[in-house]
């Protein structure tokens, strides 16, 4: 039943091929010639079941082992380039209950994997020296991934491979915006409009060539609660009263021009802020305490007025 199924698939060759089994004998399509063993359509000396020397059209082919078979390779297509494979080879492997797929170069190499089982399942490509370039995998033990090794790898969406290529990006999106639901870890540096991080001897995480708008900043730094130690020189006003005719800003803030130019640490900014502040309140203090021994004087004044009168 094998051998009428495959002659009836290739019956429209029979007008143009000559038709020969293994023992020599040819059918000739009268008489009811009867063939056996290995069959050759357009050679004389078969070497497998079917040997077709020449083109194939068919419509379907239907290739059907049976699966109670330990391992079977179902298709090979290509010439022999390593061992019993091809250029392209399909198996199944019944212990597994898995199939595969593996594409081989010319010298042998295997370029493209498949492998299709219950708990696993992958498609891998790899260079002329068998390295993985890219992977994607469902695995039931390390979860589903998708990697690329190699230490050139980029991903480009909207455009092509070779768009920004020299600046070293490894995802670039363009025309267009990227959504994370998750959060972003780096253990760089993040710009936003710039990728200048330097400034002065400083390097900064973020950078950002803009405005910027947020409901809260938390800065960690230190305080300026120093200025309530006793051991704390407070500058006396007339000192305050030089200075600003001198140098035109508060003592320790710096000047119009440095910010112009260096622009300020938020936090270093606000305990500076911090420490007029509290200066201007010990400033108060000292006031208060003189017009309270002023008033006391001022009474003492009066009583000894009244006294006389």
């Amino acid at each position: 039943m094998k051998k009428l199924f495959l002659l009836s698939v290739f019956i429209t060759t029979l007008s143009y091929s000559q038709i020969t089994d293994e023992n020599g004998t040819v059918a000739t399509g009268v008489n009811n010639i009867q063939l056996s063993g290995k069959i050759g359509i357009g050679l004389s000396n078969p070497s497998v079941e079917l040997d077709v020397l020449g083109e194939i059209n068919s419509e379907k082919l239907v290739i059907a082992p049976s699966f109670t078979t330990t391992e079977g390779q179902i298709l090979q297509i290509g010439p022999l380039v390593t061992g019993n494979n091809r250029l392209f080879n399909f198996h199944f492997y019944n212990q597994y209950n898995a199939i595969s797929q593996t594409v081989y170069d010319q010298n042998g190499k295997v370029r493209n994997d498949f492998w299709a089982s219950n708990d696993l399942i992958y498609f891998n490509l790899k260079d002329a020296n068998q390295s993985e370039i890219f992977k994607v995998s469902r695995d039931l033990t390390v979860g589903s991934f998708i990697h690329m090794p190699k230490a050139d790898s980029r991903i480009v969406i909207g455009g092509f491979g070779n768009y920004l290529l020299n600046e070293g990006h490894k995802l670039v999106i363009k025309n267009g915006s990227a959504k994370i639901e998750g959060n972003i870890l780096t253990n760089a540096n993040i710009g936003i409009g710039t990728d200048s991080f330097v400034d002065g001897t400083d390097t900064y995480r973020l950078s950002i060539d803009g405005k910027v708008r947020a409901h809260a900043v938390k800065v960690y730094t230190s305080w300026a609660d120093y200025v309530f130690e006793s051991n704390y020189k407070l500058p006396t006003l007339t000192e305050v009263e030089n200075y600003i005719k001198e140098k035109g800003h508060l003592m320790d803030i710096p000047s119009a021009k440095e910010v112009e130019e260096n622009g300020i640490e938020l936090g270093e900014m606000n305990k500076l802020l911090l420490q007029k502040i509290e200066e201007l309140t010990l400033y108060l203090i000292e006031q208060n305490n003189e017009l309270k021994k002023l008033r006391v004087e001022i009474d003492e004044l009066k009583e000894l007025k009244n006294e006389k009168l």
